[in-house]
């Protein structure tokens, strides 16, 4: 990379494909995190050696061989990086003689994961529709759709906690601050945190809601668009779905930053547990019954959906599980022959006249 080029990014700032590291104290985890992102979106360049602002502070000139060496371990280590990969980090001068280690990673057709953590990320900078809907997508991205029925419908709990954590970042967001609103799943957590005008300090719950809006036309619109409901819905709404998605609650922290924090959990289901208590199955009997624990948790989930539906109707064909589950009839009978070789399920009477049976261990 020339010196040109190099100061037209500086003089951009950070994008979805540029990222600066100062990397005073050599490379930390976060410069390997932001590489396995790379790889997984749309590919980028760092640059280590440069503040956020795009300040060049530079890093020792001694030790920058040492540090591109150590760098080209780590991400050619399989215990680290998997599956690895091949960079070539080049160390450039800026014209004061700061020494800055550039890396270029292009985007990989293959899902990277750094210390076994799969590491995705989005920079959205567009107007507040736009924002919206991209913020919805990285979370439909990255967040399993758990099966749950509210009476007879089938309702995405996903959708549900993703947009109002979406939305009340957005209505409620401090835009005369500087501090970069952000949208984090983890494998325990989601959480969103943004910049706020507190009226008061601490944790919000169902009893101490007191619903102000800060952006109040930015909140109407919002309501009139239907991308938010009633003010103060949204608090109300998260305490109820939590409870259904992990069943744990989230939490609300008011303050300078407000953060709005959703427990995670893939192994969790409500409806199965609530299958599980009213017919009085056990631990033990849920393992007997979800005996493929190498396999995905969507697929797993789909199998104590289906087990819930033949619990609640053991006459229903193929064609209608499919329908109930909103999945395709070959999914169903994928799941229909795992469970009956795992001897979980037995077909009592003639195909067209007859029923599905659980056994119970």
């Amino acid at each position: 990379m020339d010196l040109k080029e190099f100061q037209s990014i500086l003089t951009i700032g950070e994008t979805v494909a540029v990222e600066f590291k100062r990397c005073g104290n050599g490379i930390e985890s976060d410069t390997y995190e932001t590489v396995c992102s790379f790889l997984n979106r749309f590919g980028g360049d760092i640059f280590m050696g440069v503040l956020d602002d795009g300040t060049v502070v530079g890093i020792p000139e001694k030790a920058a061989p040492d540090m591109v060496k150590n760098s080209i371990t780590v991400i050619s280590n399989p215990a680290l990086f998997s599956p690895t990969i091949y960079l070539a980090p080049e160390v450039i001068k800026d014209e004061q003689g700061h020494s800055i280690i550039h890396v270029h990673i292009p985007p990989s057709a293959e899902v990277h994961s750094y210390k076994k953590v799969v590491y995705d990320r989005e920079i959205v900078k567009t107007n507040l529709i736009e924002s919206y809907e991209q913020l919805l997508e990285f979370g439909r991205k990255h967040l399993p759709d758990k099966f749950f029925l509210e009476d007879t419908m089938n309702k995405s709990l996903r959708n549900i906690l993703v947009r109002e954590m979406v939305s009340n970042t957005l209505m409620h967001r401090e835009f005369t601050s500087s501090y970069t609103a952000k949208f984090v799943i983890e494998k325990d957590r989601m959480y969103v945190e943004n910049a706020n005008r507190a009226s008061k300090t601490g944790h919000i719950t169902i009893d101490n809601l007191e619903p102000n809006s800060k952006n109040p036309i930015i909140a109407a619109f919002f309501r009139n668009i239907g991308y938010a409901d009633q003010l103060g819905s949204g608090v109300k709404k998260l305490f109820e779905y939590s409870k259904y998605y992990s069943g744990k609650e989230p939490q609300f922290l008011e303050d300078d930053v407000f953060r709005i924090i959703v427990p995670l959990d893939e192994m969790y289901s409500y409806d199965y547990t609530l299958f599980n208590d009213k017919n009085g199955i056990n631990d033990t009997e849920i393992d007997t019954i979800d005996t493929n624990r190498d396999t995905i948790s969507d697929t797993s989930d789909l199998k104590k959906s289906l087990l819930l539906c033949i619990k609640q109707n053991a006459s229903c064909t193929q064609k209608e599980y499919a329908d109930k589950l909103s999945v395709s009839l070959p999914t169903v009978k994928r799941l229909f022959a795992k469970l009956q070789k795992d001897n979980v399920l037995v077909r009592e009477g003639t195909n067209r006249k007859g029923y599905w049976k659980i056994i119970e261990k």
